[in-house]
């Protein structure tokens, strides 16, 4: 028997961050740059939830978008599966509850 945690395709928006930026260098050094445009809005978007940890929305279409670019281009198979896993972690992803401030943390800078 498995968790859900073990069945999800990533751990964090970190995760789907790290992942996606190392997706977009990889196809930049291998020259295959129709793939790395296509990723490099994920990644965007993923750093987005890493900062701020909102709804994924926008890492959602970026994901369905990117995963259009790459519906016919030859070779593309790792970034599709990829992707088909950054649309699932957005479909099922909570947003991140805010932590109110603590006393201890000290007035606002």
């Amino acid at each position: 028997m498995t968790d859900e945690a073990d069945e999800r395709p990533f751990d964090s928006d970190l995760d789907v961050a790290e992942t996606a930026t190392a997706g977009v260098r990889f196809n930049i050094a291998v020259g295959d740059t129709l793939s790395a445009d296509a990723l490099q809005p994920v990644a965007r978007a993923a750093w987005g939830l890493v900062e701020d940890g909102g709804a994924p929305a926008e890492l959602l279409r970026e994901a369905r978008a990117a995963r259009r670019r790459l519906e016919l281009v030859c070779g593309a198979t790792g970034e599709r599966h990829f992707l088909d896993n950054v649309i699932e972690y957005a479909r099922t992803r909570r947003p991140r509850r805010r932590r109110a401030g603590r006393k201890i943390d000290g007035p606002p800078a």
